[in-house]
This record gives C-alpha cells, structure tokens and sequence, in this order.
C-alpha cells in the first residue's frame, strides 16, 4: 500500500530548479534574444536588489525575526524575493510594492482582498508593512511561499523536460485554477487578470491565485446593478466586453475570468493566441476588438480530445451571453475527468513519478 505524503519531507520534483535560474520568456514560441552583457547586468541588479532589500528589512521592526534569501521576480510595480524565518526555517515571500504612494488605490485594494481570502487555492496572506519614511515610499506584503513560482516559469520549466505538455497535465492544472476562482466567486470576487504569472506552484504541486490588485470586490452590490471596472487587465487576456466597455452586468462579471483562464489554456496546449492574436497587434485596440469578434480557430485540434475542444471553445466564446458560467465549467465532463487525476496526487508518495505520469 502506497503512503500519503507527509507534508513535512522534502521532496525533490524533477522539474526543481533554483530561482535565481529561472528566465522570464514568453510560453508562446515567440522567444526573445539577449547578449550575455544584457544578461549579466539583469544578474547583477537583482543582487543589488537583494543587498538593498537586506538593509532595509533590518530597519523595520516586523522583519526582525526574518532574513532575505534571494530574488525571485519582479513586475512594472512590484519586486519580489524569498525570506526566511530565523527560528523556524520556513520560507516566505515577501512582495514589495514600489512607489506605494503613486498606486496607493490599487495596492489597498490588494491588501484588502487578499487579507480576506482564505483558500487552499489561494496565496496565504500573512501581513505588511507601509512604510512612511521620506526615504522610503515602498509597501511590504509578506505571503506564503511557492517553492515553484508562477505558473509561467513551472511551464517552461516542463516544456524543457517534455516538449509539448499532455492533456493530463494541462486537465489537472485546469481543475485546481477553477477551484480557486470558484471560491473567489462566492466570494464575490472577481479577479479580473487571470494569466500564468498571476498562478504560483507550491512544494505538491497545488496551484494558487496571486496579485489581486485589479480584482473587483462586488459583494455589495445587486444583481440588478453595473458594475464599473476600474482597471484592465493584460492585453490578450481580456475578453471583448472588457476592451469595449469600462461597464459590465452583475451577472456577467465572473465570466471575464473564465475567459482568461480560456485563453490561458489556449496558449499552452497550440502556442499562440487565440483569434489569430499576434505579437504586433497588442497596442492596437481597435485591431484586437476586430479580430475578437471573428470565428475562433482551433488548429491541430485532432492533438486533444472532443471534451477539451469543446471546454476551451466554451470559455473562450465572444459573445458572453453564450459563454459557458463558472458552474458549467465545474459540471463539464472534461474537468470532472481531472478530480481522479488530483484525488491520486494526494495519495501518492513520490511526486515525481506523478509529474512524469501527467507528462506522458
């Protein structure tokens, strides 16, 4: 009889890799160029950023127990690095908002969602910082951390062992971001910038939402009600409705998840776009809003069965009347084919006989 995972052994997965290795590159086949100058100086800014980040959490009171351990990632807003509690050797991540006082509404907004959600399939909120120094305008937000990190860099990673991902893994990935956006939806959230960066993998492979700081908070309103939208979300990931409207219905806001999350699975399973999306055209709204209104073409369909052409055509339907509810997508029978697949990972001992399963 095969043990249950003691959540307390380390396991090493085959897809493990240190994060300071770790490239941001499109999961698309577009790829982009770089010297090996232009790569050693982005090396050596995020050690300056880690020798800075030091310095400055010995100056705050509530880091005094933690030390930097090294940089993860960063954003247009946002740097982000790993931290680890002196006493107890556990890891962290700690996100530092830049500049908080120019943003100052989008990242309170992070603050306060995050801090309210409480979910296996998403980030664990464990506190911040605001810092009111004149030399510092930074904001500090400590959460759990993700041995793995965005679900983007986990792809890649994959795609370096298998060169294309099987249906199995893409199935398991799929059934884990519905639980969270369905959790989120009784919640009345809606995150409103779904997309692999914004998806982080823990140490047994669960998956769990991240960066709600464009996410609409609608549990005060009624069903009778427009909802505003006060940010967009990324180009591409963006349904119609959204590029045409800063509006959207009460009853039609969780559909602009599950379109991205459409879109998400696009990419991954053919390489590009959906609606013949090009690099180029991610400027020009007008061209975007043109080709979302066309016919969505599947190419090399016969790669993946029925039931996942079918779950993907569904998300990623324009008309949003006609695309398919949080609820359809949890009943249709190619996410209830992948409940087995997450049921066996809980019982199995060795974590990476199960990725090489869901690779093959």
């Amino acid at each position: 009889m095969i043990s249950p995972i003691n959540k307390k052994e380390k396991i090493n997965i085959i897809l493990n890799k240190d994060d300071r290795e770790i490239k941001e590159e499109a999961i698309s086949n577009e790829k982009t160029k770089k010297t090996e100058d232009e790569i050693e100086s982005d090396s050596n800014k995020k050690i300056i950023n880690l020798i800075e980040i030091q310095k400055i959490i010995k100056k705050i009171q509530i880091f005094e127990n933690f030390e930097a351990k090294n940089y993860i990632d960063s954003g247009s807003e946002s740097n982000v690095y790993k931290i680890q509690h002196k006493k107890t050797k556990k890891d962290f991540v700690l996100k530092v908002i830049k500049n908080h006082k120019n943003k100052g509404r989008r990242n309170l907004n992070e603050l306060k969602i995050t801090s309210k959600l409480k979910h296996s399939k998403v980030i664990d909120f464990n506190g911040y910082f605001i810092s009111k120094k004149e030399d510092d305008n930074n904001e500090y937000i400590i959460m759990e951390n993700a041995k793995y990190g965005n679900l983007r860099n986990f792809l890649l990673n994959t795609l370096k062992i298998k060169k294309c991902l099987s249906e199995s893994m893409i199935c398991f990935l799929s059934y884990q971001i519905l639980e969270g956006l369905n959790y989120c939806h009784k919640c009345k959230i809606a995150h409103m910038d779904i997309k692999p960066q914004n998806i982080v993998v823990d140490d047994y492979l669960n998956i769990k939402l991240i960066d709600f700081s464009i996410s609409i908070n609608y549990k005060n309103k009624q069903p009778n009600d427009k909802i505003k939208i006060p940010f967009k979300g990324t180009p591409f990931y963006m349904s119609y409705e959204v590029y045409n409207s800063d509006i959207i219905e009460y009853k039609d806001i969780n559909k602009v998840d599950l379109y991205a999350l459409g879109v998400f699975l696009f990419n991954i399973a053919f390489g590009c776009y959906p609606y013949n999306l090009k690099k180029e055209d991610e400027k020009d709204i007008t061209k975007i809003k043109e080709k979302l209104k066309g016919k969505l073409e599947i190419k090399n369909g016969n790669n993946y069965s029925s039931y996942f052409i079918d779950f993907i055509s569904k998300l990623l339907e324009s008309d949003i009347n006609k695309r398919m509810s949080i609820y359809e997508a949890i009943q249709h029978p190619w996410i209830k084919g992948a409940k087995y697949l997450y049921d066996e990972k809980e019982k199995m001992y060795n974590l990476s006989s199960f990725v090489t399963k869901l690779l093959t």
